[in-house]
């Protein structure tokens, strides 16, 4: 089920931070700088994807084909500042702490609007 996104402002960021964060993983996109710890799910209100990088389901495995997740895409130097960037064959890195899996870009990602749910299907 789809939650309806909201925007976040700075007071959210710094209301929300908490530091029991729930790590279950990282993420590296090397082509775009990217790197993120990865959370297991959104957090009671949200506040996960406030952080970094979380699960959008509750079921899903590294490793095990598509691996959605989600974060709230702001401007500037933030998570997934430079995602839209990403290319045709770059590669994705997770790791669950223990192995590392590796995934290739297939299909340009583009700026994606919250409604444009055909990224997270398996």
């Amino acid at each position: 089920m789809l939650q309806k996104v909201k925007a976040v402002s700075t007071s959210d960021l710094l209301a929300s931070y908490r530091g029991d964060k729930n790590v279950i993983g990282f993420m590296s996109i090397p082509s775009r700088k990217i790197k993120n710890q990865i959370y297991n799910g959104y957090g009671d209100n949200g506040q996960n994807m406030l952080y970094e990088v979380s699960t959008m389901k509750p079921e899903q495995v590294m490793g095990a084909g598509n691996y959605a997740s989600a974060v709230h895409y702001m401007d500037g130097n933030t998570v997934f500042h430079n995602l839209h960037n990403v290319n045709f064959g770059d590669m994705v890195y997770l790791t669950d702490l223990n192995l590392i899996y590796k995934y290739r870009v297939t299909k340009k990602i583009g700026k994606k609007s919250p409604y444009n749910t055909d990224v997270i299907k398996d």
